[in-house]
């Protein structure tokens, strides 16, 4: 007893129950010690340490967080409250001179106690009381904050789905217009070669300025994308495909730049580009929240603070390296850092789920999530993915370049009339029927007209679904099922997702390429011939 923080005792010997680490803080040093014997006294296995005040807990909380405090609750430089209020992630028991604690319990301890009517059981007993709320409330939070979770990523599917509608017309109209302006630029320079030179921008120009809104719809792409990945509620919820570990992590920088920048400096060194089978998504998940954790480790001391990001690969595996110049790790927080819950941040800035959440993304792709410190001061992190991940890519065929003189018709369903001219306009010259879903059903069905190659139709419609329409097809036109594609902006119902996984359905991403669009039709027709 006497000491300021526990000692770096090794781990307990297998079986051994290893012991709770309780902090007792009371400006009396006889008080203080008594507390202490009750502590150690009981039967259940338990260590007690001593502080006097509140600066003193402060500097021990810091760097060691231990599973209950005992405190009293008026200290000489403070108030036990200012403390309860600063960690309330911590189980706290305050010490009263009266019996009645109703304001400690209001303030937001867990319990209290009479200081001078104290005995070994009674503490005891107090301590697991007060560990349980504890664990409790985390517990009740954790709810709360999955139902957040949720509600966000059926906003974020919903997003996805109304952005990618937009954005497809936007691209096909990009590209259709790239085309009438070459046609325009060549019967231009074949006709008056002076009349191109006094357009308001040169030929160059023009390109360049088409260049970049075609760059700046594929970002928007990438970034919904990436969107799309917070919509997702498990690992089971995302195909496995090929991984480059160092695009992932570079989307990460992204999301994460402006945070970190609010405290340090952002250093990206991204190296490695092996390629392995993983969940996209979920080791995003993993990048994004070592990269916010490290931002959240730097002070705000107005020093120069840096935040190190890389990846690397050896024969066997990549690795992803998160480096800062926080306070690092300590013994005490490597040994209870992936456990749910457990934080060392100030309210509001963590909910202890996050390298808990990491390690179980890493681990499920074969790899390990290492905690140490940097030799120069700071944390180091390191998730390593082996190149041989236990996820299984489930290969498709290599696309087939089509020719210029293949022609094909097509049926786009969709309830987007903008999107359905862009599309009839983008597709030229081959042809292109677009309608609405009851229209393009009636077509089919009433009148008959299915000599098309690919059936290409939305998902998400108002007046009939394309899960619906397939299964109308399946039962009055079943020819048709091997021409049938989905193309989806996104799908924002978890039951609407597993629906179509289950259908086996082939399904492609708005915005398709035009290129992936016609290697479908003419897959779909030599499938059908």
């Amino acid at each position: 007893m006497g000491q300021t923080q526990p000692a770096a005792s090794p781990p307990p010997e297998s079986g051994e129950e290893e012991p709770l680490q309780i902090l007792v803080v009371h400006p009396d040093e006889l008080r203080r010690r008594a507390v202490a014997r009750c502590v150690e006294g009981a039967s259940a296995p338990m260590l007690a340490y001593e502080c006097e005040g509140l600066l003193e807990t402060r500097e021990v909380l810091e760097t060691a967080q231990p599973h209950c405090v005992l405190i009293a609750q008026d200290l000489p430089d403070g108030s036990a409250f200012e403390l309860i209020e600063e960690w309330r992630n911590l189980s706290f028991i305050v010490l009263t001179e009266e019996r009645d604690g109703s304001e400690a319990m209001r303030r937001g301890a867990q319990d209290h106690l009479l200081e001078t009517a104290l005995d070994p059981e009674l503490v005891a007993r107090s301590i697991r009381y007060a560990i349980e709320r504890t664990l409790h409330g985390r517990a009740m939070d954790n709810l709360a904050h999955q139902d957040r979770l949720a509600s966000l990523g059926q906003l974020a599917a919903s997003v996805a789905h109304e952005i990618n509608n937009p954005l497809s017309y936007i691209a096909a109209n990009i590209e259709t217009l790239q085309r009438q302006l070459d046609a325009v630029r060549e019967r231009l320079e074949a006709s008056d070669a002076e009349g191109v030179g006094a357009l308001p921008l040169s030929p160059r120009e023009t390109d360049a300025l088409l260049e970049e809104c075609t760059t700046g719809c594929e970002r928007i792409v990438s970034i919904v994308k990436q969107l799309g990945s917070f919509a997702r509620k498990s690992e089971d919820d995302e195909k496995p495909r090929k991984v480059c570990l160092s695009d992932v992590v570079s989307w990460a920088c992204v999301l994460t730049q402006r945070r970190i920048e609010q405290r340090g400096e952002l250093v990206q060194r991204l190296d490695d580009d092996s390629i392995f089978v993983g969940r996209r998504g979920r080791l995003a998940q993993v990048a994004t929240n070592l990269l916010m954790n490290a931002a959240q480790a730097l002070p705000k001391d107005g020093r120069d603070h840096k935040v190190w990001v890389s990846t690397e690969s050896d024969d066997e595996a990549s690795s992803l390296i998160v480096e800062d110049t926080g306070p690092g790790f300590s013994w005490s927080v490597r040994r209870r850092a992936f456990n749910p819950f457990y934080t060392t941040k100030p309210q509001g800035e963590g909910t202890g789920l996050g390298l808990s959440i990491a390690n179980d993304i890493v681990r499920h792709h074969g790899g390990t999530l290492t905690l140490d410190n940097r030799p120069g001061g700071g944390a180091r992190v390191v998730a390593r993915i082996p190149h041989e991940t236990p996820f299984v890519l489930r290969e498709s065929l290599p696309p087939t370049r089509v020719e210029e003189t293949e022609s094909f018709r097509i049926l786009f369903i969709d309830d987007e009339v903008a999107l359905r001219r862009a599309y009839r306009r983008w597709l030229e010259p081959h042809e292109v029927v677009a309608e609405g879903g009851s229209e393009a059903l009636e077509r089919l069905l009433e009148q008959g007209d299915r000599a098309f190659d690919l059936v290409l139709c939305d998902f998400t419609m108002p007046d009939i679904d394309g899960l619906s329409l397939y299964q109308r097809l399946a039962d009055e036109a079943p020819e048709l099922l091997p021409r049938f594609v989905i193309l989806t902006g996104g799908v924002v119902t978890a039951e609407a997702r597993n629906a179509l996984e289950e259908s086996s359905i082939e399904t492609l991403t708005k915005p398709a390429s035009k290129e992936t669009i016609l290697e479908v039709a003419r897959a779909r027709r030599e499938l059908s011939s």
